[in-house]
C-alpha cells in the first residue's frame, strides 16, 4: 500500500527510506500492525509530524541539543506525553538511515563486525548496518533525552506493552526491506542470518 501522507504516532514502530519502482526514494513504515510505503521522504514525514505538534524537525533536533549538547545523530521529541521519542540508526541525510520510536525498541544483539540486530515490539526484527556499541549509544542518547525532558516537564515516563508476534524484518543494503513471517523463515534457527 502507498500512501501520500502519514503522520508518526504511538503504533509507529520504525521508518527508512526505501526506492520506488521508478527509482524515487520512499519511506517504508512498519506500525504494530501494518507495514506500508508512504510517497515522502523520512525527513519529510518527521518535519510534517512534528509541524502538527507545533515545531519542526529543526526545532527538534535543537531542542535535543539543548538538553543533551551539541552532537550528530540526536535523537528527537515527538510527543512527550505519549513518550514518542525516534532516533537514527546513522545519519538521517542518508536515505537507508532507519529512524527508530524508542517505544517499540526491546533489545539489541551484534551480529558480526558491523551489524545489529534490533528486537521490536509485537516480535518485530531488523539488522543495520552499525556496530552494537554505536547503536546502544544512540539508544542510551534516546533514554537520556526523555528522562531529561520527564524531569523537566514533570511529566511521567510512558511504558508500552505489546502482544507477542511473529514477524521478522531484514534490511538488506540500500535495497528493499522484506516483511517476513516466521513459517517462511527461521531465524531462531540461524538460517541466512549475516
Amino acid at each position: 500500500m502507498l500512501l501520500k501522507n502519514y503522520f508518526i504516532n504511538e503504533n509507529t514502530i520504525l521508518l527508512t527510506g526505501i526506492h520506488g519502482h521508478h527509482g524515487q526514494l520512499q519511506t517504508l513504515v512498519i506500525e504494530t500492525g501494518k507495514t506500508f510505503r508512504v510517497n515522502n521522504t523520512a525527513e519529510q514525514i518527521l518535519n510534517n509530524s512534528l509541524k502538527k505538534m507545533g515545531t519542526t524537525l529543526r526545532g527538534a533536533l535543537d531542542h535535543a541539543k539543548a538538553n543533551l549538547g551539541n552532537m550528530n545523530m540526536c535523537p528527537i521529541k515527538m510527543n512527550s506525553q505519549v513518550g514518542l521519542y525516534l532516533f537514527p540508526s546513522k545519519s538521517p541525510k542518508r536515505p537507508d538511515c532507519v529512524w527508530f520510536s524508542l517505544i517499540h525498541v526491546k533489545g539489541a544483539k551484534g551480529l558480526g563486525k558491523n551489524k545489529t540486530k534490533v528486537l521490536l515490539s509485537h516480535g518485530h526484527s531488523i539488522i543495520v548496518d552499525c556496530t552494537i556499541a554505536s547503536f546502544k549509544t544512540k539508544l542510551h542518547r534516546a533514554f537520556k533525552l526523555r528522562k531529561m525532558i520527564a524531569e523537566n516537564e514533570h511529566c511521567p515516563i510512558t511504558f508500552y506493552l505489546e502482544p507477542k508476534s511473529d514477524k521478522i524484518i531484514r534490511e538488506s543494503e540500500q535495497k528493499d526491506l522484506n516483511m517476513l513471517n516466521d513459517d517462511q523463515k527461521d531465524i531462531s534457527s540461524g538460517q541466512n542470518e549475516n
